[in-house]
């Protein structure tokens, strides 16, 4: 199921943020978006998930789901919730109306949504919880798509397994973050520069381990680093 960003333009005033941006994302594709910093990458990927609204222009999700621009005469009032999967960046967009509509692609009451698993630039950990827990906490009422043992296994020392997120190392979160999302069932994995705080080794390690839990999901990925581009063996989309 292909993604289409369709002249899509995001403000933050005074500065504008996107503009008219169009690309799309096939099904199954893996993707890093690059770009200098402050170019608009993170505001893509929140526009993507539905954590932000589009001022101009249409995402197309298939599956006959769209979202856009709101018109300003319309006025609508509106909520934005979090479910207990916030940190897999699961969520719903609603109106008070009987209108519904996706924000990104969780749309309330349809079985059938594209459902997003992802990274974000801050971790999101539950710092009383160690590793394995902090992955079933995003479980809902489907199950996993891995189990916790599966995903960590490679990426993250077994030792550290047990052992509180608040107690572990930055890139020792970043790896269980990355675990999470990747054992969270989604049809698509959306990673905010997730290989921050990782050396070489560690990096090589946790990118063998994304593509051998993607299980064909489509995969976006923000980075900086053309390796990181070449190691995921992905398309290269630039801002």
């Amino acid at each position: 199921m292909p993604i289409e960003f369709r002249n899509v333009s995001k403000s933050f005033p005074p500065k504008d943020v996107l503009a008219a941006v169009s690309f799309v994302l096939e099904d199954g594709g893996i993707y890093c978006l690059m770009g200098p910093s402050g170019i608009g990458k993170t505001t893509l990927l929140r526009l993507l998930m539905g954590l932000e609204i589009p001022d101009a222009g249409e995402i197309r999700m298939g599956r006959g789901q769209s979202y856009g621009a709101y018109k300003k005469d319309r006025a609508r009032e509106q909520t934005y919730r979090m479910d207990g999967a916030l940190i897999a960046g699961k969520g719903q967009f609603r109106t008070k109306r009987k209108e519904r509509y996706a924000a990104g692609p969780n749309q309330s009451g349809q079985s059938d949504q594209l459902r997003i698993s992802a990274v974000f630039q801050e971790n999101r950990l539950l710092n009383f919880a160690d590793a394995v827990q902090n992955i079933r906490a995003v479980s809902g009422k489907d199950g996993l798509l891995f189990a916790p043992e599966e995903v960590l296994d490679g990426m993250l020392e077994k030792e550290a397994w047990r052992q509180p997120a608040g107690r572990q190392s930055g890139g020792m979160q970043r790896r269980v973050a990355i675990a999470r999302a990747l054992a969270a069932r989604s049809e698509l994995l959306v990673m905010d520069e997730p290989f921050t705080g990782l050396d070489g080794a560690a990096k090589e390690r946790t990118i063998r381990k994304i593509l051998s839990c993607r299980a064909g999901r489509t995969l976006i990925v923000v980075t900086h680093q053309e390796e990181d581009a070449r190691l995921l063996g992905a398309e290269v989309l630039r801002l």
